[in-house]
């Protein structure tokens, strides 16, 4: 879908360039780099991932282990999509590509776990309709899903009022 969504955003681009450029062509041209850059980290994920599958590279250990699977990476978007981006980024982007590549399936496990349980209880408190919690748990529910395509829980902050939130809904 987000190959799918980049091919598509490529096109009006390509459109928009020929026009004259406007608030168009600026909003096109930050959401391809955008997407482009999302899906050369994603790739160089999976590679961290595929280094040590089962335990990951280690926690905190993404931009780190960014150097050595960047080139195949890249090498392997440019080869199949023609896709060129040359930056360094310290996470994923993705919070389930960022616990697989740090801690392997190990951890990505315990991640699905704990994401059925939210989203279980989640959907729990939507058929009930009168919970006083729900809010809290549509929050919850808002942050896992923008965490794939985001960095949401890299900082403190967001852990927190995630944290905070969920502990309102579901305990």
């Amino acid at each position: 879908a987000g190959l799918a969504l980049g091919i598509g955003l490529h096109a009006i681009h390509m459109q928009a360039q020929m026009q004259a450029p406007g608030l168009l062509f600026t909003v096109v041209k930050t959401a391809e780099a955008t997407i482009t850059a999302r899906l050369v980290i994603w790739a160089t994920a999976i590679v961290e991932f595929l280094h040590a599958p089962l335990v990951g590279v280690g926690w905190g250990q993404f931009a780190d282990a960014y150097w050595h699977s960047y080139a195949p990476a890249h090498q392997w978007m440019a080869r199949h999509f023609g896709i060129h981006y040359d930056n360094f980024f310290w996470s994923a982007h993705n919070l389930w590509l960022h616990v697989l590549a740090e801690g392997g399936l190990v951890a990505f496990g315990l991640l699905l776990w704990g994401t059925w349980k939210i989203v279980a209880k989640g959907l729990a408190l939507v058929a009930n309709g009168h919970s006083a919690r729900l809010p809290f748990a549509m929050a919850s529910l808002g942050f896992l899903c923008q965490s794939l395509v985001n960095v949401s829980f890299s900082r403190p902050l967001p852990m927190l009022v995630w944290g905070f939130f969920t502990g309102i809904a579901f305990v």
